[in-house]
């Protein structure tokens, strides 16, 4: 039995899509997802063409949706889909500093190969907290770790990043507002291909425990005393 549980957002015959936990990467939920398949189709023919296949490059760390297909001819479109008009997936992320503008990164990363790709990361400020903001993410490439790096290499790294962020703030967000985990979030999913009559569309909200964060955050961030003094702990003049 698995350590982490999940809970299916959609499926078909074709495509399957998550919610997924922090902690597992997209790989590590196939076995559980194959075996919730084949007790579905106990009797079907279905059963026997399924192979499940992860579409993009969730990190382990992040959370939200993800999608999957279920045999080879489905993988194959969603994969010529990824990052197109046809397949679009938003994130929320939380990030140093103060955004006002959407804007958008377009500089080589290096993938999972160790060869550098052409990477373009879009944004849009959703709320800022003055030390922070969340941002509405979306990406036109897929490399590993990709959101993560982009705003890292322009200094508002994604809070709670562990591996590319700064400790300084994870450490104040973890404990001063219960931050355990990377502020990275899949909420929405468009999938429009010609498999389908048409569009198919996923939410999936903010888990509590980021909720709580930006509650929090807000309350910290309204008060004049506890905003300065937020500042100065993190020797933050702005971006």
């Amino acid at each position: 039995m698995s350590a982490f549980s999940f809970s299916f957002l959609y499926k078909d015959e074709n495509i399957a899509i998550i919610d997924k936990p922090v902690g597992v990467t997209p790989d590590e939920c196939i076995e559980d997802i194959t075996n919730q398949l084949l007790d579905t189709h106990l009797e079907s023919p279905v059963r026997d063409r399924i192979v499940v296949t992860p579409i993009g490059q969730m990190d382990r760390a992040a959370s939200g949706i993800q999608i999957y297909g279920l045999n080879l001819k489905s993988s194959r479109e969603l994969k010529k889909a990824l990052n197109s008009k046809h397949l679009y997936r938003g994130y929320f992320a939380l990030v140093k500093g103060d955004i006002s503008k959407p804007g958008g990164f377009q500089f080589p990363l290096m993938d999972s190969e160790g060869e550098m790709c052409k990477s373009l990361t879009c944004f849009e400020p959703q709320k800022s907290f003055n030390i922070a903001t969340l941002l509405k993410v979306w990406l036109e490439t897929d490399c590993k770790d990709q959101i993560r790096k982009h705003f890292s290499r322009r200094w508002m790294p994604v809070i709670g990043d562990r591996k590319y962020g700064q400790k300084k703030w994870n450490d104040f967000f973890k404990q001063q507002l219960g931050l355990n985990r990377l502020f990275l979030h899949v909420y929405h999913l468009t999938l429009d291909i010609k498999e389908y009559n048409h569009p198919i569309e996923i939410d999936c909200p903010l888990p509590a425990c980021l909720k709580e964060v930006l509650e929090k955050l807000d309350l910290l961030t309204s008060n004049p005393v506890t905003a300065y003094n937020a500042r100065i702990r993190l020797n933050f003049s702005g971006c």
